[in-house]
């Protein structure tokens, strides 16, 4: 992502909510001339009285990766808030929701030794976040040595970017919680404007009404003040979702269309894109395709891509489950 670009004029980076997790990783690292960077976020079991390494997306040397990985769902981080899990309240830390600037000499040396020295990290930039009065994760980035420390000039280029930020994890979250096999989601700021939007989302929007529609979902769940509200548009589902952080009212949409829209998407394919379509959900290579089809790998990318765009999908296994929902109710 180019330098200065912020994620809210890229629009929503992806549908999935750990890719939207590494986009904004990868917006800190940009920003600040970073070689690593991580989201992750800590749990802790019921009765518990220690915090566990939860879901985390690094983005460096990947001898730290294989340390998260091993160490996923162990004892983790709890020297740096309190002796037990109960001591935290992650909503009352004096640094969430703002960026600061760490050397490995402010940390216990426990957690440099495990997590830090093995890919010589040595510096971070980075905060927890508190989205809605829960956590939400820490966010940041490293810089590797020979590097420099951060500079303290960083925090005020990025303190600006924290409502995208907190607005994209708690899209995350969302995500996370709903779980979207396919469709599109769409950001709607205040007066009901697409803020944002991922693949495949023009064409609900090129859909008759359905902007309008919407707008007037979004307007009554703000005048509510709820956090949810659903909608059916023809056979599509629809369901709306406050998000939190920002300094304006904005809302999630998440857009799953019913079986028979998704017949009606395969039946407008071109013969050429259901040819690859066909290759594609039986696992073989975009070489392989090529091959079979007589197409350059570029060419079967291409449309691979338009096919993903018509669904608002990003994955094969994803195609592959429209393709055998459409076969079942052909059979």
């Amino acid at each position: 992502m180019p330098e200065g670009k912020t994620l809210a004029e890229t629009g929503l980076p992806s549908t999935n909510a750990g890719e939207i997790r590494d986009a904004i990783v990868s917006d800190i690292m940009a920003m600040s001339g970073a070689q690593a960077g991580n989201w992750y976020t800590v749990y802790r079991e019921p009765g518990a009285d220690v915090l566990l390494l939860g879901e985390n997306r690094f983005q460096g040397p990947t001898a730290v990766a294989d340390v998260l990985r091993t160490i996923e769902g162990q004892p983790y981080m709890q020297a740096q808030f309190g002796e037990t899990a109960e001591d935290i309240d992650f909503a009352a830390m004096t640094r969430a929701n703002d960026f600061e600037i760490q050397l490995a000499t402010d940390l216990p040396a426990a957690l440099v030794e495990t997590f830090w020295d093995p890919g010589d990290l040595h510096c971070s930039i980075g905060f927890n976040a508190v989205v809605d009065d829960r956590y939400a994760g820490w966010v940041g980035a490293f810089r590797v040595r020979p590097n420099p420390p951060f500079e303290p000039e960083l925090l005020a280029r990025l303190r600006p970017r924290i409502p995208t930020y907190l607005r994209l994890l708690s899209a995350a979250r969302i995500i996370d919680a709903a779980r979207p096999g396919r469709g599109a989601i769409l950001v709607v700021g205040q007066g009901g404007k697409v803020a944002a939007r991922s693949a495949g989302a023009a064409h609900w929007l090129e859909l008759p009404g359905f902007e309008a529609r919407v707008a007037a979902a979004a307007a009554q769940l703000n005048d509510s003040g709820g956090s949810t509200q659903n909608l059916t548009i023809g056979t599509t589902s629809l369901r709306l979702f406050r998000l939190h952080g920002g300094d304006e009212p904005a809302f999630a949409v998440l857009v799953t269309p019913g079986e028979e829209m998704d017949s009606a998407r395969l039946l407008s394919l071109s013969k050429r894109q259901r040819e690859v379509v066909s290759a594609a959900t039986k696992s073989v290579t975009v070489a392989e395709i090529g091959e079979q089809l007589g197409l350059s790998p570029e060419t079967v990318k291409s449309h691979i891509k338009a096919v993903y765009d018509v669904f608002g999908i990003s994955s094969r296994a994803e195609l592959s489950r429209i393709v055998g929902s459409h076969a079942k109710d052909n059979c």
